[in-house]
């Protein structure tokens, strides 16, 4: 365990305990001596073991509750009638160390205190379920010092390399997925993944893995209720599997899944052989387990997934007299194979499988395909490369140039970036689908035989065709057939006229045409990072918080501060009624002067703010304002529970 993860561990559970504190139920003491936590001269992590005591509170809950306190671990607990909570002391060494605490008396407590140290001292320590059966981890003390004070309450979180988080994300994704491995080849048996069966949720008809908690649809409703037609193992589906082939660059086409905005965000990340490499993390083919890394909540998570998918067609009826099985092969070779038969996203490749395979690890973690269903394609960005999204409202930038000269930069450079049409209008607007978000793949300033400089944006919809009515792509100069296009200009960017989806438009025709800009700013190995989450009441009055962050910065240079709220949109069934708008102030501490204000540059994108600024040396505080905003249409959370 790395001193970053302890030192995150500590701090949630210091908020824990503090909340706990707030609402009365315990009354933990927090005297100097519950604080364990010392950095020696050689920066090795050392924990001293003292008489801990949870601190009992029967008055309200304790007569409902069984023991919750610590026990002589070498008798069976007794049930007290009133509750004994954990101090926080004690919370704090059992993160630390791996292993209760022991409460005992006189020489009992000196003699567990000398074997602990003794332990300790030979770099191990006993395991939590066998504090006396002596089966000992390795205990590898680290050269990072790590001091954590008496005044935790005050202090500012450390600074965390931003590698390291993935890194350790990464490793936990590869151990996953070798240990499955090896349970596959002991039992001789291909992955199933028992926390996202399709296979079984589908052959029960429960369809929990395809919608949420409120179903979106009436599922004896055939027309308004898509669903697919079978789940078969990749190999059942292809006939040449691969994962990936040419670097990630094959199309990209959109299912049933109304999640265009995923794809338009995938389609940007894609053209980055690190960033895919970085989200797919290991995988076994023959055993049939993908491993994938995300990023959510200010942390990156790991999942892994088995290779079944859904299929648009059933299987070929039963029913039907085939003596010879030619015809339930030749249907499956119809209907049932290769990518056009996936009823959800697909890879252009005929046998290519890491979109779906993608797609189905990023359902995973949000609890259904049905979560994916709307969103902008900022947000997904952030979730597969960790970065901050900006969003730009096309009509209002200030500075075109500024804009461009990053545009041009986002092949290698420290920005992607992707488009939204937005609403207004009917449903097309010079050929391009309204509400719908579109991928940036290259920019590039370029002189035409005449030498004029032509600044063109290469734009791609994640449909990856035109729609049978003809739209999709943009009809204006620089389009397919355009008068722009000489074979001079053809040759030059080496354009054919295609119905994939991708097209070319000037950048004025960009700014003109797409509502929204989504801008994110990636982060590598020379960034720092930090957080502190914390509960807050939202006041019926609008206005800012009384709580606020700290920021410490002891350097000159850019500064990224994010205010963002819990990803619901794997609870978003239970959030309830009300959405929260964010908003935040940045000013030096005792100055009333704001350095920078950070509000939504429009309200559906409300998961997050951010503002990008330079700060000189010098501590600053970040004020929030959280303004909340109640939707009737949605069911309360109790009347969700009530029906479902």
């Amino acid at each position: 365990m790395t001193p970053e993860i302890q030192a995150a561990w500590c701090l949630q559970a210091t908020e824990a305990i503090a909340y706990l504190h707030s609402k009365d139920v315990i009354r933990s003491d927090l005297r100097p001596e519950n604080f364990l936590l010392y950095s020696c001269s050689d920066g090795r992590i050392e924990i001293r073991l003292c008489n801990f005591r949870g601190s009992t509170y029967g008055g309200r809950i304790g007569p409902n509750l069984p023991d919750s306190g610590f026990f002589d671990t070498r008798k069976p607990p007794i049930p007290k009638p009133a509750t004994d909570i954990f101090s926080l002391g004690s919370v704090f060494y059992t993160i630390m160390s791996g292993h209760w605490p022991h409460w005992a008396d006189g020489e009992d407590l000196l003699a567990y205190r000398r074997k602990v140290d003794e332990l300790f001292e030979n770099g191990e320590f006993p395991t939590v379920s066998n504090l006396y059966g002596f089966v000992l981890l390795r205990f590898q003390p680290h050269r990072d010092k790590l001091f954590i004070p008496q005044t935790l309450y005050s202090e500012l979180p450390s600074p965390t390399p931003r590698a390291l988080s993935y890194e350790e994300a990464a490793q936990r994704c590869r151990s996953d997925v070798w240990a499955i491995i090896k349970e596959c080849e002991r039992t001789n048996n291909k992955f199933s993944d028992p926390e996202f069966d399709i296979e079984k949720d589908f052959a029960s008809y429960d369809h929990n893995c395809l919608f949420g908690i409120e179903r979106a649809c009436d599922d004896d409703d055939e027309e308004q209720c898509a669903k697919p037609g079978s789940v078969h193992r990749i190999p059942w589906i292809f006939e040449n599997p691969e994962f990936v082939a040419n670097d990630f660059i094959s199309d990209i086409k959109q299912g049933t899944c109304g999640n265009c905005w995923w794809l338009a965000a995938l389609a940007s990340v894609r053209l980055r052989k690190q960033l895919m490499e970085k989200i797919c993390v290991a995988r076994d083919e023959d055993c049939g387990v993908y491993g994938f890394v995300f990023y959510r909540d200010g942390g990156w998570i790991s999942t892994v997934v088995d290779d079944n998918l859904y299929l648009t067609e059933e299987d070929f009826n039963q029913d039907v007299y085939d003596g010879t099985g030619k015809r339930a092969r030749l249907y499956k070779k119809q209907k049932q194979t290769g990518s056009e038969a996936l009823f959800f996203s697909k890879c252009g490749g005929a046998n290519e499988t890491w979109v779906p395979l993608l797609e189905k690890a990023f359902a995973k973690i949000h609890g259904d395909y049905a979560a994916l269903d709307y969103g902008w394609a900022g947000t997904t960005v952030e979730d597969l490369t960790g970065g901050v999204t900006t969003v730009i409202q096309g009509d209002r930038v200030l500075r075109k140039e500024r804009l461009w000269r990053e545009l041009l930069g986002s092949g290698e450079g420290d920005f992607l970036f992707s488009l939204s049409t937005g609403s207004q209008g009917n449903k097309y607007r010079n050929g391009l689908i309204l509400r719908h978000d579109y991928s940036i793949l290259h920019a590039i300033q370029i002189e035409d035989e005449l030498g004029n400089t032509v600044s063109l944006v290469k734009i791609r919809n994640p449909w990856g065709e035109k729609s049978p009515s003809g739209h999709g792509e943009w009809g204006g100069a620089w389009s397919d057939g355009s008068e722009e296009w000489t074979p001079f200009m053809m040759k030059k960017l080496r354009h054919k006229f295609r119905d994939d989806g991708t097209f070319w438009m000037s950048f004025h025709d960009m700014l003109e045409n797409f509502r929204w800009i989504y801008r994110t700013r990636l982060f590598d190995k020379r960034w720092t990072a930090t957080q502190r989450w914390m509960s807050v009441g939202v006041p019926w009055l609008g206005g800012y918080l009384k709580k606020r962050f700290i920021v410490e910065v002891q350097q000159e240079g850019m500064v990224v501060l994010v205010l963002s709220q819990l990803d619901d949109r794997y609870f978003q069934d239970l959030k309830g009624q009300y959405e929260f708008i964010l908003h935040f102030a940045v000013r030096s501490v005792g100055s009333n002067t704001p350095i920078c204000q950070a509000h939504p540059v429009q309200q559906l994108h409300r998961r997050s703010v951010n503002c990008e600024v330079m700060l000189a040396p010098g501590t600053y505080e970040v004020t929030p304002e959280i303004i909340a905003e109640r939707d009737q249409q949605s069911m309360p959370v109790e009347k969700v529970h009530q029906v479902f």
